[in-house]
């Protein structure tokens, strides 16, 4: 399976764009673009949405989940991943039982420590 960063290369290249115009478009740093297309952080859900349009495609062709074996090619991915991973497995667990309003406040919380990261 094709991986999200050749995708965006692919994409990018189809466009005629360069690294550097597609980061001024969706306003990302050149070398963030570069560190995608080599797989070695993958965008954030909000990029992700800038992506598609400048790219002009929709989330499944960009993530790959145009065809039923991507699908279930990533999902095994990330089920191996998170079972592979005891920190993630014990924050499920920790989770699991919490009430709606608890696991709203925990997604706040996870998201204001991205953003702190970029």
């Amino acid at each position: 399976m094709t991986a999200l960063g050749d995708r965006i290369r692919e994409l990018r290249r189809t466009k005629g764009l360069t690294q550097k115009q597609l980061a001024d478009l969706i306003g990302a740093k050149h070398n963030s673009i570069s560190d995608w297309e080599k797989n070695k952080n993958k965008p954030d859900s909000n990029t992700i949405t800038l992506l598609m349009k400048a790219l002009d495609v929709d989330a499944n062709s960009l993530l790959g989940w145009d065809n039923i074996q991507n699908m279930k090619s990533d999902a095994k991915e990330l089920a191996a991943a998170i079972l592979n991973n005891p920190k993630i497995n014990n924050m499920l667990s920790l989770l699991i039982d919490m009430t709606d309003e608890d696991l709203s406040l925990v997604t706040s919380f996870i998201e204001r420590l991205n953003k702190n990261k970029s």
